[in-house]
Parts: C-alpha cells; structure tokens; sequence
C-alpha cells in the first residue's frame, strides 16, 4: 500500500529514501518497497514531503522576520536573566545561612557564600546549584562542599583506584574535613595561619 499521508512514518521513508539513492542500484531501487518493515515509498510521497519540508520552512522565516517575534525573543530573554539575578542572590543567602560563621568571620563567610554562588550558579553549567530536585537549602550545603573539596584539598590531584566506589569514599572522606573546618568558623576558633580556607579565599 502506498502511504501518501506525509506527516505519517516520516523517519522511515526518509531512511528508505537515502539509502536508497546512495545503493547500487540508485533512484530505481526506491521504486522497490523495502523488505525489512520499511514503508512503501513513491516518488510523488517523495514530492509531497518534501513540499510540506518546504512551506514549513517559509513559515518559520516568516514567523522570524515579524517584529513581534523578536520583541518576544528579546522579553523571553530579560524575563530569564531577572530570574538568574534573583535565583543566584537567593543562592548566597542560602550558603551563607548554611556557612553560619561566628560574628568574627562574617567578612570571610560573605565573600565564600559570594564566590560559590558566582561559581555554581551560572545557566548551563551542570552543577548540584541549577538543579530543582532537591530543595535550595541541600543544593546550598552540596554546593558549597564541592567547592570545598577543590578549593581546599589535594583532590584534584589525588590519582584515585579506579575501583567501584572509591571515588565516592574519597568524596565522602574530604566532606567529613571540610565539615570539621566549616565548624571551627561556625565556632569561632582561631584561624591557623596555613587554613586552607583562608588561603583559597585570597
């Protein structure tokens, strides 16, 4: 049977199509139905899709060249880069709340909450802070963790067994410092002069 509808069975008959004029056989073999589960496919199948390939691309420039089109581009755009200023400002106040340094590091815990959101908040970036699965508080304290572990430790540098789960165990290890630091701030504690905190902060 010929299928003639060409909004039907598209991907195949383009594939049938294809392979068909790069065969040996050339533009004779698609006159032939396919023998594998491929739709049957005539020229005029042919014709019709691809006029209807080409009144949907006259549609999109015409749908591109009106103005309005491109007033509501330019709006989707504002809209979303509000949104990013807005999601990355309530980003920091949720590392800092999870920071909760002692009054004598507030300096020091306003300008890490600032660095991590600046790092993890950017659209597109893939990191724990852009997803919504979790809420922002658990995005706040893994994000700022991650931070931790390659600003303040040797991980980046460490040659891990490629071992299942050894990779994890090494994250979990240096969560547990990184943890242990965050507290000594969180009470106050005297600095040491080489904290790895201090020092990637500079």
């Amino acid at each position: 049977m010929v299928v003639s509808d060409p909004d039907q069975n598209t991907r195949p008959k383009l594939l049938w199509l294809a392979f068909s004029i790069f065969s040996e056989d050339g533009a004779d073999s698609c006159l032939r139905p396919p023998k594998v589960g491929i739709p049957d496919i005539r020229q005029r199948d042919v014709g019709v899709l691809l006029d209807r390939i080409e009144a949907l691309k006259a549609e999109l420039e015409t749908e591109r060249g009106d103005p309005a089109y491109q007033k509501k581009l330019d709006a989707g755009r504002k809209r979303r880069a509000n949104e990013q200023v807005v999601y990355a400002a309530d980003f920091e106040t949720s590392v800092r709340e999870f920071l909760n340094f002692d009054v004598r590091y507030k300096d020091l815990e306003s300008q890490m909450a600032r660095q991590i959101a600046d790092h993890a908040t950017p659209v597109g970036i893939g990191t724990v802070a852009r997803t919504k699965r979790i809420p922002i508080e658990r995005r706040a304290e893994a994000a700022t963790i991650a931070w931790m572990r390659h600003q303040t430790t040797a991980y980046d540098d460490m040659t891990i067994q490629r071992v299942k789960g050894k990779r994890r165990e090494v994250r979990q290890m240096l969560a547990k410092r990184s943890k242990l630091l965050l507290n000594e701030y969180r009470n106050g504690s005297a600095r040491s002069e080489n904290c790895p905190l201090e020092k990637a902060l500079k």
